[in-house]
């Protein structure tokens, strides 16, 4: 990994961060802000309940996240290649599973208010990881917009992701989730943008590198700044982020400066960071990093 006062200034960096990235966020916080709380209150108190809540809650908008943005990644990819065709272009056993849970709807709700069966909605988690791997590389790294061609990796990861989906989420059991389970969902989440794209994930953890280098004070005051913004307060954040190294405004003296996507991604990246962990102890250490 590069050092944190050498960020690399990659013109074809892209406003929007990989959308794994935001679910490795996600499941980072989740696994080392949430789970040493569990360990901490056990005695049935508020925030022993409060903890379960958060954790619960988080576990499964995270899951349902990933499983939704995969199911409209594969519709977007397909309906580009096929038009109008595009459920057609699935493969038969994943029609097929679609096919029954949407006439066990139809049973149950009624034709109206079931809906059409080509519906990209009926196909389960296992349903989409199928359809992915029928795709040809190419196709599959367009799909999910992939630097790498590590497609077993990326569906060993999907799969543990699925495995706590059907055993915790789909079908819970009367007992609380180990932090076994989660830790495994968790790293499985996280390792998706190490696999999918390395390059931008490297630039991630230089990026918080670099807020870590940074006085006290500062890193205080830009992750603050970045999750508390005021209207008038986003042009001084942009010129903060457009410094290499993250120095404030009136510190910077660089005469490069990174290009306006790197701005913006630095930005929804930080953001994220700040609002998944708003005790600053994962992302944020204020000069105490681990």
């Amino acid at each position: 990994m590069q050092h944190a006062h050498d960020l690399p200034q990659n013109p074809q960096v892209i406003a929007e961060p990989h959308q794994s990235i935001s679910w490795a966020l996600e499941a980072w916080a989740l696994r080392d802000n949430y789970l040493p709380e569990r360990n901490k209150h056990r005695r049935g108190g508020i925030l022993d309940g409060f903890t379960e809540a958060a954790v619960v809650v988080i576990s499964f908008e995270l899951v349902r996240g990933i499983e939704l943005e995969l199911k409209a990644n594969l519709q977007t990819h397909l309906t580009r290649r096929h038009g109008t065709a595009w459920w057609n272009a699935l493969p038969a056993p994943v029609r097929k599973s679609a096919e029954a849970r949407h006439r066990w709807a139809t049973l149950q709700l009624g034709q109206r208010r079931a809906g059409a069966a080509s519906n990209i909605h009926w196909l389960s988690f296992g349903d989409i990881v199928k359809a992915l791997h029928a795709l040809s590389l190419p196709e599959w790294q367009s799909c999910l917009g992939s630097e790498t061609r590590r497609r077993s990796a990326v569906e060993q990861r999907l799969y543990r992701v699925k495995a706590f989906r059907d055993l915790e989420l789909a079908h819970p059991r009367p007992r609380r989730m180990t932090n076994l389970q989660l830790r495994v969902m968790c790293t499985a989440v996280k390792e998706l943008p190490e696999i999918l794209c390395p390059q931008e994930w490297d630039r991630l953890l230089d990026l918080l590198a670099a807020v870590g280098q940074l006085p006290k004070e500062d890193q205080q005051k830009l992750i603050n700044d970045i999750d508390f913004e005021h209207q008038r307060q986003r042009l001084h954040i942009r010129r903060w982020l457009a410094c290499p190294r993250l120095d404030p405004p009136d510190k910077c003296v660089h005469v490069n400066r990174v290009s306006g996507a790197s701005i913006s991604w630095r930005y929804r990246v930080l953001k994220a960071c700040a609002s998944n962990d708003s005790g600053r102890r994962v992302f944020f250490s204020f000069g105490e990093r681990r």
